[in-house]
C-alpha cells in the first residue's frame, strides 16, 4: 500500500506529458475458474504487490515492459504459479488476465465465499437445537415438580359463636320409672313360688317352664336369688337343681 501511494505521488509530480496506465485482471486455473487468495507482483519502480482474496488485482504503471507474477500458496507449498510479460505503450486501462498452472499435487479445495457462511449457519442451527432441548427439559422438569407438590390444605376457620346466643339448657335425663324393678321382683317371687310348689327343690328346666323367659334370663334371676341367700344352686349333669333355703 505504501508503494502504491508513493507511485501515485511520483505520477502527480511528473510532467503532464507523462501519464500512468492502470493494469487489472484476474487469476484463473486451466478450467478458467477464478482462483482466490493469490499473491500478485509487478516489477514497477517501486515494485508493487497485492494479496487478493477474490482473485482480482489492480496495479498502476508507467509506459514500459513489466513482468506480472501470480502465486497461490498453501503453507510453504506453492499450488499454482505463473508469470506474464506485459508491454505498456501508453496511458489507459489494460485488462490482463493470467492463467495459473498447477505446480503441486496437493489436493486443496478452492476457498468458497459461501463456505464460511454455511459453517456459520450450521453452528448457529446446532446451538438453536441445544437451546430448544434444554428449554424442553426444563419445562418437563417443572411440570414434574408441580405434580409432586402436595396440595395445600386450608385450615378450617373456627368461627366463634356469638356471645348473645344462649346455649340450650341440658335437660336432665328422666329417671326410669320403677316399673321394671317391680316386674323383676315379681318374677323373683314367682320363681320362689315354683320352687315351693315343687317341694322346695326344682330343676332349672322346671322353673323355666313356669315363667315365660329365656334360659339366660332365668339363669340370671336364679343367680340373683342365690346372691340374696334365698336359694342354692347345685350342678347336676347338664342342668342345675335349685333348692329353697329355709
Amino acid at each position: 500500500m505504501r508503494r502504491i501511494i508513493l507511485l501515485l505521488m511520483i505520477m502527480l509530480v511528473m510532467p503532464q506529458a507523462v501519464k500512468a496506465a492502470t493494469i487489472h485482471g484476474g487469476a484463473y486455473d486451466g478450467s478458467f475458474n477464478l482462483i482466490t487468495n493469490v499473491q500478485f507482483n509487478i516489477n514497477t519502480t517501486p515494485a508493487q504487490s497485492h494479496v487478493s482474496k477474490n482473485g482480482l488485482y489492480f496495479f498502476f504503471a508507467l509506459p514500459g515492459t513489466y513482468e506480472i507474477s501470480a502465486e497461490k500458496k498453501y503453507g510453504n507449498n506453492t499450488l499454482y504459479y505463473t508469470k506474464k510479460v506485459v508491454d505498456i505503450t501508453k496511458d489507459g486501462e489494460y485488462n490482463i488476465d493470467v492463467v495459473l498452472e498447477k505446480v503441486s499435487d496437493i489436493d486443496l479445495e478452492e476457498d468458497d465465499p459461501n463456505k464460511d457462511m454455511g459453517t456459520y449457519w450450521l453452528i448457529l442451527g446446532a446451538i438453536g437445537l441445544i437451546i430448544a432441548a434444554v428449554a424442553l427439559l426444563l419445562m418437563f422438569q417443572r411440570r414434574k415438580n408441580v405434580k409432586n407438590v402436595p396440595p395445600v390444605i386450608k385450615e378450617k376457620e373456627v368461627v366463634d359463636a356469638p356471645k348473645d346466643v344462649i346455649e340450650p339448657e341440658k335437660v336432665p335425663a328422666q329417671k326410669a320409672e320403677p316399673e321394671k324393678n317391680e316386674e323383676d321382683a315379681a318374677n323373683l317371687e314367682k320363681i320362689l313360688s315354683i320352687i315351693k310348689k315343687e317341694g322346695g327343690r326344682a330343676t332349672q328346666k322346671q322353673i323355666r317352664k313356669g315363667i315365660p323367659y329365656s334360659e339366660a334370663k332365668v339363669s340370671l334371676m336364679i343367680s340373683e336369688l342365690e346372691q340374696k341367700g334365698l336359694v342354692e344352686k347345685i350342678k347336676k349333669g347338664r342342668g342345675n337343681i335349685v333348692i329353697l333355703k329355709s
